[in-house]
């Protein structure tokens, strides 16, 4: 995987950790560097992976990205959890208020 790209090297990874499909999947900011339209694919894969008995647990810096994939948000701040709730269009507002440009208006829809 040496002379694979960033973007390459992320994509064997994922490939590698769905191979056994594992009931439970964890992906540490899987999105870092992605290009937008490999991030679509990314979204894409991640969706059609959950279901009943199933679950992903990702970490992202992309708070956009991360909250049109959950069903639920963990916020750590100062290796904390700062809040844990559903996601719903009332926790998208909140953090709107709270992050402001972090959170665009799309957050949240699928």
């Amino acid at each position: 995987m040496r002379h694979l790209s960033h973007g390459q090297q992320k994509r064997v990874a994922l490939a590698r950790a769905l191979l056994h499909s594992p009931r439970t999947l964890i992906l540490d900011e899987p999105e870092s560097g992605l290009d937008q339209r490999s991030r679509g694919v990314l979204a894409g894969i991640i969706n059609e992976y959950r279901s009943p008995g199933r679950s992903v647990i990702m970490t992202t810096h992309m708070l956009d990205f991360g909250l049109q994939l959950a069903d639920s948000v963990a916020l750590l701040e100062r290796g904390r959890v700062a809040m844990h709730e559903a996601v719903t269009p009332s926790t998208i507002a909140d953090l709107q208020q709270q992050l402001g440009d972090q959170v665009p208006e799309t957050a949240g829809t699928a």
